[in-house]
């Protein structure tokens, strides 16, 4: 997936997540797709949060990163801290895409990978650069 579609697709997750995630403390986020690594070890998923890292107030931050495998199947989910202030009117909101890595125990080889959110299949694209 080329870097411009990377990045139109985050947008558009990313409104999703942004409502997803309003103001109100702990929530497991969706995972539509994840990033498998060269060696088939590694799940890279691109988060939505509201606020850049370099921000001293950040108002969003992964708290949890939850990871159950077995012979056929790997669950696996995020979930994050949202203290943002809720804005007094309507706003359009800038997303900023952070990469969270979960670590397997065994390469993936051919499992299903699925978010423990509502178990939904989660896409899983190849790193074109192996990383």
């Amino acid at each position: 997936m080329s870097a411009r579609k990377k990045m139109t697709f985050a947008l558009l997750v990313g409104s999703t997540a942004l409502a997803a995630t309003a103001c109100g403390g702990l929530e497991w986020q969706d995972i539509p797709s994840a990033m498998l690594s060269e060696g088939g070890r590694a799940l890279t998923v691109d988060l939505t949060f509201k606020r850049p890292e370099s921000d001293k107030e950040q108002c969003q931050r992964v708290v949890e990163r939850e990871i159950e495998e077995s012979a056929s199947q790997v669950i696996i989910g995020v979930r994050v801290q949202d203290d943002c202030p809720r804005p007094s009117k309507p706003t359009i909101a800038m997303g900023y895409v952070r990469r969270v890595k979960l670590h397997l125990k065994q390469p993936l080889d051919g499992r299903t990978v699925l978010e423990n959110v509502h178990h939904q299949r989660v896409r899983i694209y190849r790193s074109p650069d192996g990383s």
